[in-house]
C-alpha cells in the first residue's frame, strides 16, 4: 500500500526550518525559497485533498 505525504510532513520539512531561520535572521534568500516551495508544495497537497471529497 503506497503512501503519500501528508500535509504535517510538508509542514516539518519547510515551514519549521524557515521558521527557525528567520528566528536566528540567518541566510534570508535561502529561507525565502524554502519557505515558498513549502508553499507551493501545501497547495498542491490541499488541492489533491479537495478533490478527494464531492462537491455538494
Amino acid at each position: 500500500m503506497a503512501r503519500g505525504v501528508s500535509a504535517g510532513q510538508i509542514f516539518m520539512l519547510f515551514f519549521v526550518p524557515a521558521w527557525l531561520l528567520i528566528a536566528i535572521g540567518r541566510l534570508p534568500r535561502f529561507t525565502i525559497v524554502v519557505g515558498l516551495c513549502g508553499l507551493i508544495a501545501f497547495a498542491i497537497i490541499w488541492s489533491q485533498l479537495l478533490n478527494e471529497f464531492p462537491k455538494s
